[in-house]
């Protein structure tokens, strides 16, 4: 008995975990700035966030002069990860991005290449 309890015990935890994740909506505009190791100051960016249960899509522009596309998902309760494909043509690259959402904030983190050589920085955005 004490078995069948600790079990039921544990899928309830998963359960309002999974239900929490789930809950949390990225979706929509944020506007902020990035900080980059390869830019001297920061500069806006502009993200466009569409979010379906876990799988996260978008697209971001940056005031430096790349854009690009990406996809991720949410990997906790307000924590979610976007792998970008910058698609500026003259500074094509790749970043890794890891964000945490607090309300109508987000902040995040990046590792990542591109003309520019190997970068990495953090930001934040508001959603609009």
């Amino acid at each position: 008995m004490k078995r069948i309890v600790s079990s039921l015990f544990v899928l309830l935890t998963l359960g309002a975990t999974a239900y929490a994740a789930s809950s949390v909506n990225v979706s929509g505009n944020w506007v902020g700035v990035n900080y980059t190791s390869q830019v001297q100051g920061p500069s806006e960016v502009k993200l466009h966030l569409s979010q379906a249960g876990e799988n996260i899509a978008g697209s971001y522009w940056a005031a430096t002069g790349v854009a690009g596309n990406g996809k991720g998902s949410m990997t906790g309760v307000n924590t979610f990860h976007i792998d970008w494909v910058n698609t500026t043509k003259s500074c094509p690259g790749t970043y890794s991005n890891d964000y945490i959402i607090n309300g109508n904030q987000i902040t995040w983190t990046f590792t990542g290449k591109d003309c520019l050589g190997v970068e990495q920085g953090h930001g934040y955005a508001t959603r609009k």
